[in-house]
């Protein structure tokens, strides 16, 4: 019989202390992960990659996204979680993703765990 609680804890314990890097914060599945580790595990850092959309900044952007309702919860058990949460402005359709080589040095030395969840919407596009 497994034990979901120990499991849980395992699951908690290997984050704990590690920073992660996520493409894709913006998008649905991506503010249900960041709220997911944000409010269930101890990180040190959270990474998220965002590019410029409609002339608006990443970092504007990422500050948006915490807006949504889904943080409530988070707000709450931990007001001060974006303390832990740094902008990586970037753009797929750019080279190297568009990071800049001081933050890819930067994500190289400290991340431990990558949520590769970013794509498109645009199924109009070609494949390559």
């Amino acid at each position: 019989m497994i034990d979901i609680d120990k499991n849980i804890g395992d699951v908690r314990d290997f984050y704990n202390g590690k920073s992660v890097f996520v493409t894709g914060g913006t998008g649905f599945v991506g503010k249900v992960l960041l709220e997911k580790l944000l409010r269930s595990c101890d990180l040190k850092n959270i990474y998220v990659l965002i590019r410029n959309k409609h002339g608006v900044d990443p970092n504007s952007r990422l500050r948006k996204v915490f807006d949504n309702k889904l943080y409530d919860r988070l707000k709450k058990e931990k007001p001060n979680f974006f303390d832990k949460v740094i902008c990586i402005p970037g753009d797929f359709n750019s080279e190297n993703i568009g990071i800049n080589s001081d933050d890819y040095c930067m994500l190289r030395n400290n991340v431990s765990v990558i949520f590769h969840i970013g794509a498109t919407v645009r199924f109009d596009l070609t494949l390559k």
